[in-house]
């Protein structure tokens, strides 16, 4: 399946650049024939309210029905809660809604709250998860959802400070290489809240699957608005014959320490 991964290259001001930018991206990976296509965290940012901006996106995506489409990130409020939201979208129709689930420093300085649960849709042949932003840097969100079946990851993501790759690989591109999955990270540049937050787009894979074994499919160079790869589930069965993290391991164990965790979320 072509998937295709947006870059950000700067802070985006309005909602008719945010519009102008989704369309522009939405067209070119329709035309490659991408099936599913990931944009940054707090892409919504710009919109003034979680409604408008997600209102946009069904809009967009009815010009595309072949494209499922993971928008990034907004606010969302809710019963008087402010929740960092994501969601996928196909043809006019929400079929997945993920709430972070841990939250940075200056996330609960802002009042976020967090979501309590990992949510999973089928497109094509994935068992797909949204792991957003923060929740990145936390295993155990990717070992649960390695544990029930996830063998592809979604992460639009904004880290805080000037571009680090080092760090930024803490996040996904250990966690796909301790999980076996594949994982598309869209990386969120500009300011917000007053915070600057740089971080690249990636395609990852396990180590065995690229071609320089180095766990990236394709990686953010240049003025692109977007990278592209093939990504096939029999790869994966391929890489975990030489190394297969979760063959020792007990699902219920980890079922139980997640719920637990969710509980006093």
């Amino acid at each position: 399946m072509k998937t295709a991964v947006a870059i950000w290259q700067d802070k985006i001001n309005s909602p008719d650049e945010v519009r102008a930018k989704f369309s522009r991206s939405l067209e070119q990976a329709a035309r490659e024939g991408a099936r599913l296509i990931v944009y940054p965290a707090l892409a919504g940012s710009s919109f003034a309210s979680y409604k408008e901006y997600q209102d946009t996106v069904l809009g967009l995506s009815q010009k595309h029905p072949q494209l499922a489409i993971c928008p990034g990130s907004a606010l969302e409020e809710e019963d008087g809660k402010i929740y960092h939201t994501s969601f996928l979208v196909q043809n006019g129709r929400v079929f997945l809604k993920q709430r972070q689930l841990y939250l940075a420093k200056w996330e609960r300085k802002h009042g976020f709250c967090r979501g309590s649960d990992l949510a999973f849709a089928q497109i094509g042949p994935f068992k797909t998860a949204i792991i957003l932003s923060t929740d990145v840097f936390y295993p155990r969100v990717w070992r649960y959802a390695a544990l029930l079946g996830a063998n592809l990851i979604l992460s639009p993501v904004a880290i805080r400070g000037p571009e680090n790759l080092p760090t930024q690989i803490k996040g996904v591109w250990a966690n796909v290489q301790a999980n076996l999955v594949f994982a598309l990270e869209s990386g969120f540049k500009g300011e917000y809240k007053g915070i600057r937050f740089s971080s690249k787009s990636v395609i990852h894979a396990p180590l065995a699957v690229t071609e320089n074994d180095d766990g990236f499919l394709a990686i953010e160079e240049g003025p692109r608005e977007y990278i592209i790869a093939e990504l096939n589930p029999a790869q994966l069965q391929e890489a975990s014959r030489e190394f297969d993290p979760l063959r020792q391991l007990n699902p219920a164990a980890y079922t139980r320490l997640y719920s637990e965790v969710s509980r006093h979320a």
